[in-house]
């Protein structure tokens, strides 16, 4: 990792010439690392490009345990493939409703102010 967060800062970099937000994404699977490399690299880009770095989890939208493992349930008996996890575990309106958010700020010109 110690080569790819210099490498991500420098993209970032690049990518805030042309706009003051940027949303970055990281995906991958279970313990991946993901939030390592998000905490990690947020450092880094307030440290070196003091900007303001603000993280959503998906995890703050999934549904309550209770509920995810019902499905579990229903889905084993009915031997129904499980592909789209984030249609059944998650409340993604949050997610699209923190998106619309950044895009009205960018339509208002909206700037962070640099730490």
């Amino acid at each position: 990792m110690t080569k790819l967060i210099p490498f991500l800062v420098g993209q970032v970099k690049t990518i805030l010439i042309k706009s003051d937000i940027a949303v970055l994404c990281i995906d991958g699977p279970t313990a991946a690392g993901k939030t390592i490399l998000a905490d990690n690299l947020g450092k880094e880009l307030e440290k070196n490009l003091k900007i303001n770095v603000e993280f959503f989890r998906l995890d703050w939208t999934l549904l309550s345990r209770e509920e995810r493992q019902k499905d579990l349930i229903n889905l084993m008996q009915n031997e129904n493939d499980f592909e789209l996890e984030g249609e059944l575990h998650m409340n993604l309106n949050i997610f699209h409703d923190f998106l619309k958010k950044i895009h009205n700020l960018k339509d208002n010109n909206f700037t962070f102010k640099k730490k």
